[in-house]
Protein backbone atom coordinates (compact mmCIF):
# COMPACT_ATOMS: atom_id res chain seq x y z
CA UNK A 1 0.00 0.00 0.00
CA UNK A 2 1.30 3.55 -1.03
CA UNK A 3 2.13 6.19 1.42
CA UNK A 4 -1.34 8.10 2.32
CA UNK A 5 -0.70 12.09 1.21
CA UNK A 6 -2.19 14.13 3.03
CA UNK A 7 -3.42 16.83 0.36
CA UNK A 8 -5.80 15.83 -2.27
CA UNK A 9 -7.70 17.50 -4.85
CA UNK A 10 -11.04 17.35 -6.32
CA UNK A 11 -11.70 19.11 -9.80
CA UNK A 12 -15.21 19.79 -10.71
CA UNK A 13 -18.13 22.35 -11.89
CA UNK A 14 -19.17 25.48 -9.67
CA UNK A 15 -22.24 23.53 -9.18
CA UNK A 16 -20.91 20.64 -7.66
CA UNK A 17 -18.36 22.74 -5.35
CA UNK A 18 -21.29 24.97 -4.06
CA UNK A 19 -22.81 21.40 -3.10
CA UNK A 20 -19.87 20.18 -0.93
CA UNK A 21 -19.31 23.69 0.49
CA UNK A 22 -22.72 24.29 1.66
CA UNK A 23 -23.83 21.27 2.48
CA UNK A 24 -20.49 19.32 3.56
CA UNK A 25 -21.32 16.34 1.53
CA UNK A 26 -19.24 14.67 -1.10
CA UNK A 27 -21.38 12.35 -3.83
CA UNK A 28 -20.28 8.74 -4.21
CA UNK A 29 -20.89 7.10 -7.41
CA UNK A 30 -20.82 3.17 -8.33
CA UNK A 31 -17.71 2.27 -10.36
CA UNK A 32 -19.71 0.99 -13.33
CA UNK A 33 -21.18 4.80 -14.05
CA UNK A 34 -17.42 5.86 -14.68
CA UNK A 35 -15.78 6.98 -17.61
CA UNK A 36 -13.41 3.84 -17.75
CA UNK A 37 -14.78 1.17 -20.11
CA UNK A 38 -12.66 -1.09 -18.39
CA UNK A 39 -14.09 -0.08 -14.76
CA UNK A 40 -14.52 -3.57 -12.44
CA UNK A 41 -14.16 -6.21 -15.43
CA UNK A 42 -12.51 -8.88 -13.92
CA UNK A 43 -11.94 -12.43 -14.89
CA UNK A 44 -13.73 -15.11 -12.83
CA UNK A 45 -12.82 -18.98 -11.91
CA UNK A 46 -14.98 -21.48 -12.59
CA UNK A 47 -15.42 -22.12 -8.86
CA UNK A 48 -16.09 -18.60 -7.95
CA UNK A 49 -18.94 -18.54 -10.51
CA UNK A 50 -19.99 -21.22 -9.09
CA UNK A 51 -20.40 -19.65 -5.90
CA UNK A 52 -22.19 -16.43 -6.50
CA UNK A 53 -24.31 -18.28 -9.36
CA UNK A 54 -25.69 -20.89 -7.94
CA UNK A 55 -27.41 -19.62 -5.72
CA UNK A 56 -29.37 -17.26 -7.36
CA UNK A 57 -30.18 -20.08 -10.06
CA UNK A 58 -31.03 -22.85 -7.31
CA UNK A 59 -33.57 -19.78 -6.37
CA UNK A 60 -35.51 -19.06 -9.20
CA UNK A 61 -35.73 -22.38 -10.65
CA UNK A 62 -38.70 -23.35 -9.06
CA UNK A 63 -40.98 -20.52 -11.23
CA UNK A 64 -37.85 -21.20 -14.18
CA UNK A 65 -38.67 -25.15 -14.45
CA UNK A 66 -42.14 -24.62 -16.30
CA UNK A 67 -40.30 -23.00 -19.29
CA UNK A 68 -37.33 -24.66 -19.44
CA UNK A 69 -38.94 -28.18 -20.13
CA UNK A 70 -36.00 -29.72 -21.14
CA UNK A 71 -34.10 -28.97 -17.86
CA UNK A 72 -34.18 -31.66 -15.50
CA UNK A 73 -32.73 -30.19 -12.52
CA UNK A 74 -31.28 -27.04 -10.66
CA UNK A 75 -27.57 -27.98 -12.24
CA UNK A 76 -28.76 -28.38 -15.62
CA UNK A 77 -30.11 -25.21 -15.14
CA UNK A 78 -27.03 -23.75 -13.18
CA UNK A 79 -25.49 -24.99 -16.36
CA UNK A 80 -27.62 -23.33 -19.12
CA UNK A 81 -27.68 -19.98 -17.27
CA UNK A 82 -23.66 -20.37 -17.82
CA UNK A 83 -23.74 -20.85 -21.07
CA UNK A 84 -26.57 -18.30 -21.81
CA UNK A 85 -24.46 -15.44 -19.82
CA UNK A 86 -21.86 -15.91 -22.70
CA UNK A 87 -23.81 -14.61 -25.22
CA UNK A 88 -24.27 -10.89 -26.00
CA UNK A 89 -27.80 -11.08 -25.46
CA UNK A 90 -28.02 -11.58 -21.49
CA UNK A 91 -24.93 -10.26 -21.03
CA UNK A 92 -26.55 -7.00 -19.56
CA UNK A 93 -28.58 -9.11 -16.90
CA UNK A 94 -25.05 -10.81 -16.62
CA UNK A 95 -23.44 -7.66 -15.16
CA UNK A 96 -26.42 -6.29 -12.83
CA UNK A 97 -26.52 -9.39 -11.35
CA UNK A 98 -22.42 -9.28 -10.63
CA UNK A 99 -22.90 -5.57 -9.39
CA UNK A 100 -25.12 -6.26 -6.98
CA UNK A 101 -23.48 -9.70 -5.68
CA UNK A 102 -19.45 -9.72 -6.62
CA UNK A 103 -19.07 -5.84 -6.74
CA UNK A 104 -19.83 -5.82 -2.77
CA UNK A 105 -22.03 -2.26 -3.72
CA UNK A 106 -18.87 -0.45 -3.41
CA UNK A 107 -19.04 3.23 -4.83
CA UNK A 108 -16.54 5.78 -4.90
CA UNK A 109 -15.50 9.28 -4.68
CA UNK A 110 -12.31 10.11 -6.88
CA UNK A 111 -9.56 12.46 -5.69
CA UNK A 112 -5.96 13.26 -7.50
CA UNK A 113 -3.03 14.21 -5.57
CA UNK A 114 -2.30 17.20 -8.07
CA UNK A 115 -3.80 20.52 -8.98
CA UNK A 116 -2.11 20.92 -12.09
CA UNK A 117 -3.11 18.30 -14.45
CA UNK A 118 -4.15 20.21 -18.03
CA UNK A 119 -6.41 17.23 -18.96
CA UNK A 120 -8.73 17.20 -15.64
CA UNK A 121 -8.75 20.85 -15.38
CA UNK A 122 -10.35 20.36 -18.85
CA UNK A 123 -12.17 17.36 -18.80
CA UNK A 124 -13.55 17.41 -15.29
CA UNK A 125 -13.78 21.59 -14.24
CA UNK A 126 -15.98 22.67 -16.99
CA UNK A 127 -13.03 23.43 -19.61
CA UNK A 128 -11.07 25.40 -16.42
CA UNK A 129 -14.11 27.56 -15.73
CA UNK A 130 -14.81 25.50 -12.95
CA UNK A 131 -12.89 24.48 -9.88
CA UNK A 132 -10.29 22.38 -7.78
CA UNK A 133 -10.98 21.92 -4.34
CA UNK A 134 -8.21 21.12 -1.41
CA UNK A 135 -9.50 18.50 1.10
CA UNK A 136 -6.83 17.62 4.00
CA UNK A 137 -8.22 14.59 4.97
CA UNK A 138 -6.21 14.77 8.41
CA UNK A 139 -9.14 16.66 9.32
CA UNK A 140 -11.71 13.58 9.01
CA UNK A 141 -9.96 10.79 10.13
CA UNK A 142 -13.09 8.24 9.26
CA UNK A 143 -12.15 9.42 5.40
CA UNK A 144 -8.48 8.75 5.73
CA UNK A 145 -9.46 5.31 6.53
CA UNK A 146 -10.87 4.80 3.75
CA UNK A 147 -9.16 5.73 0.91
CA UNK A 148 -7.18 4.06 -1.43
CA UNK A 149 -4.39 4.46 -4.10
CA UNK A 150 -5.82 3.18 -8.07
CA UNK A 151 -3.48 0.42 -9.35
CA UNK A 152 -3.35 1.37 -13.39
CA UNK A 153 -2.82 -1.61 -15.30
CA UNK A 154 -3.54 -2.89 -18.53
CA UNK A 155 -4.28 -6.62 -17.23
CA UNK A 156 -7.94 -7.83 -16.26
CA UNK A 157 -8.21 -7.99 -12.80
CA UNK A 158 -8.47 -12.02 -10.72
CA UNK A 159 -11.53 -11.87 -9.03
CA UNK A 160 -9.92 -14.93 -7.08
CA UNK A 161 -7.92 -12.19 -5.74
CA UNK A 162 -8.20 -12.53 -1.46
CA UNK A 163 -8.75 -8.54 -2.07
CA UNK A 164 -12.20 -8.82 -4.26
CA UNK A 165 -14.28 -7.33 -4.48
CA UNK A 166 -12.85 -3.71 -2.93
CA UNK A 167 -9.40 -4.32 -5.24
CA UNK A 168 -11.40 -4.41 -8.49
CA UNK A 169 -13.05 -1.20 -7.52
CA UNK A 170 -9.80 0.32 -7.97
CA UNK A 171 -8.14 -0.58 -10.99
CA UNK A 172 -8.26 1.45 -14.28
CA UNK A 173 -6.21 1.52 -17.36
CA UNK A 174 -2.85 3.15 -18.01
CA UNK A 175 -4.46 5.71 -20.25
CA UNK A 176 -5.17 7.31 -17.16
CA UNK A 177 -2.05 7.12 -14.99
CA UNK A 178 -1.94 11.21 -15.42
CA UNK A 179 -4.76 11.51 -13.21
CA UNK A 180 -2.86 10.09 -10.12
CA UNK A 181 -6.19 8.80 -8.85
CA UNK A 182 -7.40 7.93 -4.88
CA UNK A 183 -10.49 7.28 -4.10
CA UNK A 184 -12.96 6.85 -0.87
CA UNK A 185 -14.65 3.78 -1.03
CA UNK A 186 -17.74 3.44 0.75
CA UNK A 187 -21.06 0.60 0.54
CA UNK A 188 -23.69 3.08 -0.39
CA UNK A 189 -24.07 5.24 -3.02
CA UNK A 190 -25.43 8.92 -3.18
CA UNK A 191 -24.39 11.95 -0.66
CA UNK A 192 -22.52 10.68 2.43
CA UNK A 193 -20.95 13.41 4.86
CA UNK A 194 -17.08 14.75 5.24
CA UNK A 195 -16.04 16.92 8.14
CA UNK A 196 -16.12 20.99 6.26
CA UNK A 197 -12.64 21.95 7.74
CA UNK A 198 -11.51 18.95 5.62
CA UNK A 199 -11.90 21.29 2.88
CA UNK A 200 -8.72 23.57 2.81
CA UNK A 201 -8.36 25.43 -0.13
CA UNK A 202 -10.21 26.29 -3.79
CA UNK A 203 -8.48 26.78 -6.89
CA UNK A 204 -10.61 28.68 -9.19
CA UNK A 205 -10.28 27.68 -12.65
CA UNK A 206 -8.63 30.11 -15.26
CA UNK A 207 -12.18 31.12 -17.38
CA UNK A 208 -14.04 31.53 -14.21
CA UNK A 209 -16.12 34.05 -14.23
CA UNK A 210 -16.30 37.44 -11.93
CA UNK A 211 -19.69 36.50 -10.72
CA UNK A 212 -19.21 32.53 -9.94
CA UNK A 213 -15.79 33.81 -8.02
CA UNK A 214 -18.11 35.83 -5.93
CA UNK A 215 -20.32 33.19 -5.93
CA UNK A 216 -17.92 30.90 -4.25
CA UNK A 217 -16.59 33.38 -2.19
CA UNK A 218 -19.69 34.10 -1.01
CA UNK A 219 -20.86 30.09 -0.08
CA UNK A 220 -17.19 29.94 1.99
CA UNK A 221 -18.15 33.06 4.36
CA UNK A 222 -21.39 31.60 4.79
CA UNK A 223 -20.30 28.08 5.68
CA UNK A 224 -17.92 29.30 8.29
CA UNK A 225 -14.80 28.04 7.46
CA UNK A 226 -12.55 30.72 7.39
CA UNK A 227 -9.45 28.29 7.14
CA UNK A 228 -10.22 27.94 3.11
CA UNK A 229 -8.23 29.51 0.83
CA UNK A 230 -9.33 30.98 -2.57
CA UNK A 231 -6.18 30.64 -5.37
CA UNK A 232 -6.55 31.79 -8.79
CA UNK A 233 -5.00 28.85 -11.51
CA UNK A 234 -2.17 30.63 -13.05
CA UNK A 235 -0.23 30.36 -16.56
CA UNK A 236 3.35 30.56 -17.56
CA UNK A 237 3.93 31.34 -21.18
CA UNK A 238 7.62 30.57 -21.39
CA UNK A 239 8.89 32.54 -18.56
CA UNK A 240 6.21 35.03 -18.71
CA UNK A 241 3.39 34.54 -16.38
CA UNK A 242 0.42 34.49 -18.05
CA UNK A 243 -1.78 37.45 -15.73
CA UNK A 244 -5.52 36.42 -15.23
CA UNK A 245 -8.32 39.52 -15.75
CA UNK A 246 -11.62 37.74 -15.11
CA UNK A 247 -14.11 38.13 -18.67
CA UNK A 248 -15.47 42.37 -18.48
CA UNK A 249 -12.35 43.79 -17.18
CA UNK A 250 -10.32 44.36 -20.57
Amino acid sequence: MKRKPKIFYKYCTVERALEIIETSQIWYSPVDELNDLYEGKYTLSDELLRRYIKPYTDSIWPQAKDKFLGLQNEDEFYEYFLRMTRKASVNKFYNVLFRSSIHGGYSVFSLSTTNKSELMWSHYADRNAGVCLQFDLSKDPKLRDEIYPVEYSNETFNADSNLFPLEANLRKRKVWRYEKEWRLVSRSNGLQPINKLALTGIFLGFHITEENTKIIERAVSKAGNNKVKTHHFELAIGDVPYVHLPPGTY
